[in-house]
């Protein structure tokens, strides 16, 4: 099964549901409107993060940006 999470990809909080759901098996994608800080996603194989790639977390904090 494929789900996918719409959240923050820095968040504890998205990386350790994530990490939960891809260790049971489901496929995950992740879509951020902030693009990553590290790679923790890396590690599994079925974990992918869509992100604009163009918005940093101190250009979100700086604008009008919201959820």
């Amino acid at each position: 099964m494929k789900l996918l999470l719409l959240s923050d990809v820095n968040s504890t909080h998205t990386q350790k549901w994530a990490e939960s759901l891809s260790d049971k098996g489901f496929d995950i994608g992740i879509f951020s409107l902030i693009k990553p800080e590290t790679d923790w996603f890396c590690k599994y194989k079925n974990i992918k993060v869509l992100s604009d790639g163009n918005i940093t977390l101190k250009t979100h904090q700086e604008t009008s940006l919201t959820k």
